[in-house]
């Protein structure tokens, strides 16, 4: 088989698998964070569990929990390891994401192998080239920087892994516990994974495999999965479900995306600026898809059936997939058809129609099908192969990430302060402070190594008169600053200190004045007051200079207190303003501090 591969060809494949490997283990280490973002700050999930775990209250059920209609069994046992071996980085599962896209490519190409590897190996390492492009997708990055949406690739890897052992090995009963097992485990991945038992049912049915007992053990398990899908699960959501046409429609579009965007950027060819242009093309790339396999199922039908089982495995799962997301997730259609954390599975819809292409290009190699097949490999491989390029220009380019993952660790923090500035918890229902001080308490994530990286906990300022004062942002030696132009004679802010006995805090800022204000002699003053005692943290005549101030609240652990901004002069307050520089709050570990001040 080796001699008749042309090296260049060989070279290529290598080539073009490298470079999309190299760009998740570029996107992990350079936006990568220790801080866990989004769903994993829910009840029950990643976060909470690594609190529950180092706190030794850890129950078997924490692995069951339902949300949204997923069972995280795989993703939430990962957390568990995680936080027993590395005190809960998320990072860890990021590369465990990186690495369950390993096993998915490598279990797709051998089944490309199974069907082209034998007879047309030139033909087979050139498929490799596409299952690349789709496997390591652009697409795919932002669920390798979420934990938590490691429960994709679980499922896919382990559907995958059993539609091909129903392919491959001879059903006796160590075969049908052990595939029973794999599609068990994709239901526990995901609601809808129930549909793994129906595709491998398929290929065993199709394989003419009719032992009644083992049957009535692997539909058992079936009907045992599916109940989770009525009882206690996501039900359908809107008149969506109403109608199979727009149930069609919407399987179309969800499906057809793939093809057309970027995460987290929206489009990226001038044809789908417009939104309902957007959703044409999706409709209409999804038709041509579709219209290309059953032609090359027609055509295979006779000379190809046992091996037309997998593209058609792979096409009736994403379909039925999408089908899933259409009933449980109608009313929020319009933005899950580009939801880049389904693309694994939406994948695996063209994966199919790809692998159904190679196999027509085998048994029709000079037909006007063949030239048809060709186009569509090359479409499908480039516009992926974009998406990547796209997606590293972003990793490369903050300003144009949607949501900047390198501020998450700063997001949770600024949690311990009750500041619901962060956009990270805003999209939850309700913020998850506990959560936060827990982490920090126990030294999980990125509390664990605070002392090594300091971090900065922007204020946010209550003015006692909204009218005459504002909060601005402000340039700084090129990096942007919360400046505070204080224009009254005082202002509150009330803050509450977690009580962390192993961290200092220590408030930080500085001072200054228009020239007007410098020239009336006006004496500024930051007060800590706790209801109790008032201590007077900053006390100056403001000048046109910025002077910077320092003060340790370590002392207020614990306690809610208010920062009183007070501004003090022989005559009315008549010049511009007073200005706080940056006001914040600097958290580091207590030792530490104690090295740095020596």
């Amino acid at each position: 088989m080796a001699k008749s591969v042309p090296l260049w060809l060989k070279l290529t494949v290598l080539t073009v698998l490298s470079a999309h490997l190299a760009f998740a283990i570029f996107t992990v280490e350079s936006i990568g964070n220790k801080i866990p973002i989004a769903d994993e700050w829910h009840p029950r999930l990643n976060a909470d569990l690594a609190v529950r775990i180092a706190n030794g209250q850890f129950n078997v059920d924490d692995l069951f929990a339902t949300y949204r209609g997923h069972r995280l069994l795989t993703s939430l046992s990962l957390t568990a390891l995680n936080t027993l071996l590395f005190r809960y980085d998320p990072r860890f599962e990021m590369w465990i994401s990186a690495g369950l896209l390993v096993l998915n490519f490598s279990l797709t190409a051998l089944l490309m192998r199974w069907l082209l590897g034998g007879q047309s190996p030139r033909l087979f390492w050139l498929s490799l080239i596409p299952v690349a492009a789709l496997t390591f997708s652009g697409r795919n990055w932002i669920a390798w920087v979420w934990g938590v949406m490691t429960v994709w690739q679980f499922a896919v890897v382990l559907t995958l892994l059993a539609i091909l052992i129903a392919l491959r090995w001879r059903l006796s009963w160590r075969t049908t516990l052990l595939l029973t097992v794999l599609c068990t485990l994709v239901s526990f991945s995901f609601g809808a994974g129930v549909l793994a038992f129906g595709v491998v049912g398929m290929v065993l049915f199709t394989r003419r495999e009719r032992h009644l007992g083992r049957w009535a053990v692997f539909g058992a398990a079936a009907l045992f999965c599916s109940a989770a899908l009525f009882v206690g699960e996501r039900q359908a959501a809107s008149s969506l479900t109403i109608s199979p046409l727009a149930n069609l429609l919407s399987i179309s579009w969800i499906l057809g995306a793939v093809q057309l965007s970027v995460p987290r950027s929206g489009v990226t060819a001038a044809w789908t600026v417009e939104y309902n242009h957007y959703l044409s093309v999706a409709f209409q790339v999804f038709c041509v898809a579709i219209a290309i396999f059953a032609l090359n199922a027609w055509r295979l039908r006779r000379v190809a059936a046992p091996k037309l089982i997998a593209p058609s495995t792979l096409v009736l799962w994403s379909l039925g997939f999408a089908l899933a997301i259409s009933l449980t997730r109608g009313n929020e259609i319009t933005t899950t058809f580009q939801a880049d954390y389904y693309t694994p599975l939406q994948v695996q819809f063209w994966l199919g129609c790809l692998s159904a292409s190679f196999l027509a290009l085998q048994h029709f190699p000079k037909r006007a099908l063949a030239f048809l097949n060709s186009l569509f490999i090359a479409f499908v491989t480039a516009t992926h192969v974009a998406f990547t390029v796209t997606a590293f220009v972003q990793v490369i380019t903050p300003q144009y990430v949607h949501m900047a993952l390198a501020d998450m660790r700063e997001c949770a923090l600024t949690a311990l302060l009750r500041n619901d500035s962060c956009r990270t918890f805003r999209i939850l229902p309700q913020a998850p402070y506990e959560t936060a001080y827990q982490l920090a308490r126990l030294r999980l994530s990125v509390f664990s190594d605070v002392a090594r990286e300091p971090v900065t906990l922007a204020l946010a300022f209550v003015p006692l008169h909204d009218a005459d004062s504002a909060a601005h942002a402000f340039e700084v030696s090129d990096k942007g600053e919360h400046i505070l132009f204080q224009r009254t004679t005082r202002l509150m802010q009330s803050l509450a200190l977690p009580d962390l006995p192993d961290y200092r805090f220590t408030l930080r800022g500085a001072l200054t004045a228009d020239a007007a204000c410098a020239e009336q002699s006006v004496k500024a003053r930051l007060i800590v007051d706790d209801g109790e005692t008032q201590r007077v943290a900053v006390e100056r005549t403001v000048t046109a200079d910025l002077v910077p101030f320092a003060f340790d609240l370590t002392d207020w652990r614990g306690r809610a207190f208010s920062l009183l901004y007070e501004v003090d002069t022989s005559k009315p307050l008549t010049c511009g303003h007073v200005l706080w520089a940056n006001p914040r709050i600097e958290l580091s570990q207590a030792d530490f501090a104690e090295e740095e001040r020596k």
